[in-house]
Formats: C-alpha cells, structure tokens, sequence
C-alpha cells in the first residue's frame, strides 16, 4: 500500500523533529511533526504539538490511521487547530499563544471536569476575531448549533453578556490567565500578575499551576 507522503520519512525534513519545552514543568520533549501530543516524562502533564499541522485530516478517509485512535472531541480539536493555523498564517505568537491557552485547560478539564469539546474548542479559537468567524468554523465540524453558540458565549472576546457560571467558563478563563501568566518574562512584572491573577483563579488547579510557573520562574 502506498503511504501517505506526511507520513513517509523519506520526505521530511531535518526540522520536522525537534523539542518544545513543557509549559507546566519546562522539561524539553521531543516532537516528531506528525505527533498531536505527547506525555512529559518529567511532570506527566500531556503537551500539545506546538507545530502540528494535520490539514489534510479535514479531508482524507485515513486521517485515524495517521494520528491514532482518539475520541470524538480530540479529532474535532485536531481540525479545529488546523482550521485556526490556516486563519493566522504565519503568525507564530498568536498560534502558540491559543496552544498555550489549549495545555492548560486541558490540564485543568483533566481534574476539574467539564465538557471536553467545548473546553478544547473555546480554547483553540480563544484568538479568533469575531463571533461570526467562530461559528463559521465550528459550524464545518459535526457540533450541534447549542453547542456552538456556548463556546461563541464562553470565548472571553466574544462575550459581551454576563458571564457564564459553568466549570467549562472557569477552566477557560483561568487557561487564558495561566498563558498571560507564563509569556510575562520580567520577574517583577510577573511577581505583580500574579498577585493580581492568583486572587481571581476560579479552579483549583489552576493555582497549584500557578504556584509551580512561579517557583520557575
């Protein structure tokens, strides 16, 4: 059977593997390009591939053979990382910022619960400009229209309504604040975020994280 030309080694590239840094623990992980995620050794946390690109899941039948089994909501991520990649283009910050923002609600749904698509969904387009582009997106994955109109409610930039009293809000909100947190590289710049931010956690978890990117730092 003929393999699939991302797949074959024989056309990659010497950057198609690399290392990226885990956010929880900083511990470097090696990144195959064709890897979703992996597991850091170090912390055990679970680390998206900052440079993955699976476009072609959006349309080829054998997308499951190439990124593995995984349920419903991981493929539904999986397209909407590449659905966002394609609206920032060569914008490396704002993809790795909406990344970052992904790590850690994933990190936080883990223990606190929730609903996992629409956590991984408002995560991966908490950066895209406009309601009306989000439920475009949303709107080409087999998401039914309450659902889509939740994330669009529980994205921060997109809501101008009273904010939503769910855990999938709280984990959000605090995945964003815990990226706000970690690109700080000043010191007392960060020591003053954090004072500011640890008072407005809504989760648990999230100031055990805290805690841990400031005993980094």
């Amino acid at each position: 059977m003929v393999k699939c030309p991302g797949q074959d080694q024989r056309y990659w590239k010497p950057g198609d593997i690399f290392e990226a840094n885990c956010p929880n623990c900083n511990t470097a992980i090696e990144f195959w390009k064709d890897e979703p995620r992996r597991k850091c050794h170090q912390c055990l946390a679970t680390v998206w591939n900052p440079r993955l690109d699976i476009g072609c899941a959006q349309w080829c039948q054998y997308a499951e053979q190439c990124f593995g089994a995984a349920d419903s909501e991981d493929i539904i991520c999986q397209k909407l990382i590449a659905e966002m990649k394609s609206v920032f283009g060569q914008d490396r910050k704002r993809i790795e910022h909406s990344l970052a923002v992904l790590r850690y609600a994933d990190e936080i749904q883990k223990v606190e619960g929730g609903n996992p698509l629409v956590i991984k969904a408002s995560a991966v387009l908490c950066d895209i400009d406009g309601s009306d582009a989000v439920k475009a997106i949303l709107s080409r994955q087999d998401i039914d229209a309450e659902t889509i109109g939740l994330i669009c409610r529980i994205i921060p930039k997109h809501n101008g309504e009273k904010e939503l009293d769910s855990i999938e809000s709280s984990i959000i909100s605090d995945a964003a604040q815990l990226t706000e947190l970690a690109e700080k590289n000043g010191n007392d710049d960060k020591d003053q975020l954090y004072e500011r931010l640890k008072k407005t956690f809504k989760t648990g978890t999230a100031k055990q994280l805290g805690q841990k990117l400031m005993v980094k730092k």
